[in-house]
């Protein structure tokens, strides 16, 4: 697949703003393309797997889709020694900013204030997303042409897709595991190797195109256009309930979202690959997360 990131650098300047954030941020400017996909990228700790995750959002994002990265860090302890010019290497670094957070909240504060700034730089196409995953060729196509349909939220296949549930309230109803690959591709090899990562968007590509499975998605990776964003948020201030600090976000979401009438579904045609759990540092265990050779 051609290379379409962006070459170019610009300085990174340090702001103190407010609401107790320092953002770093890169002349990012709206967009008047039909089309803008911002990647809200929460992070906390693990900044190598949240680097690789940027990088291969860009590699495989086209450029005529007009990407940008915001990255919203929680209050890592360890962003004070990180050095922004070598995290940048390799992103186009006018495609993205960085947000840190005085202190620790949560993810959930990080998407909301990532969801409500894609809306403000002007992207169309928005993703709340975990800082561990790979993004493959091709993942964009079956999820933009989904929500053209008429899905309001999507989600791709994947080998670490985490688990959702088949009712509003996770204690009483029964576990899902729907958008991991394995059930859909019999001969997926888990490996976060590009090649093997390219061979599983070629397969579903080929195998899914056009095949979107209503489920309940689960928060490791949803997107949707701005508007169903904006339309569906938990109030004027933020999309996700902000009481849920950490986890339950996506269910809540979900439940939420199906009771107002609108679509969710699974993109079977595009996938991304999760190493699952890495801010955490959890034991990999037997649902298909992953590690990196070099951690």
């Amino acid at each position: 697949m051609k290379n379409n990131r962006i070459s170019l650098r610009s300085p990174w300047i340090f702001d103190k703003i407010q609401g107790g954030r320092n953002r770093l941020f890169l002349f990012l400017k709206g967009s008047s393309r039909m089309t803008r996909i911002a990647f809200v990228l929460p992070t906390y700790q693990a900044f190598a797997y949240a680097r690789k995750t940027a990088i291969s959002f860009f590699e495989n994002t086209p450029l005529e889709l007009d990407p940008i990265c915001i990255v919203a860090d929680d209050a890592s302890p360890c962003v004070e020694g990180l050095d922004p010019f070598a995290w940048l290497a390799e992103l186009p670094t006018e495609r993205v900013q960085f947000h840190r957070f005085d202190q620790q909240d949560g993810l959930t504060r990080s998407w909301n204030f990532g969801l409500t700034l894609a809306g403000d730089l002007g992207a169309t196409h928005i993703i709340a997303g975990n800082s561990d995953l790979l993004f493959s060729p091709g993942w964009a196509d079956g999820m933009l042409a989904a929500l053209d349909d008429g899905w309001d939220l999507v989600g791709p296949l994947s080998n670490a897709a985490g688990i959702s549930w088949d009712g509003d309230d996770p204690l009483s109803s029964k576990r899902v595991s729907s958008q991991f690959v394995q059930q859909w591709y019999s001969g997926y090899c888990l490996s976060d190797y590009p090649y093997m990562l390219a061979e599983t968007a070629r397969y579903l590509a080929q195998t899914y195109a056009g095949q979107v499975v209503p489920m309940r998605i689960n928060g490791f990776f949803m997107m949707a256009k701005a508007e169903n964003w904006r339309s569906g948020s938990f109030d004027p201030q933020h999309v996700f309930d902000p009481s849920n600090k950490l986890t339950d976000n996506d269910y809540e979401l979900v439940a939420r979202w199906l009771r107002q009438g609108r679509k969710l579904g699974c993109v079977l045609s595009s996938f991304i690959f999760h190493y699952r759990s890495a801010s955490r540092q959890c034991p990999v265990g037997n649902e298909g997360g992953y590690r990196m050779v070099e951690e």
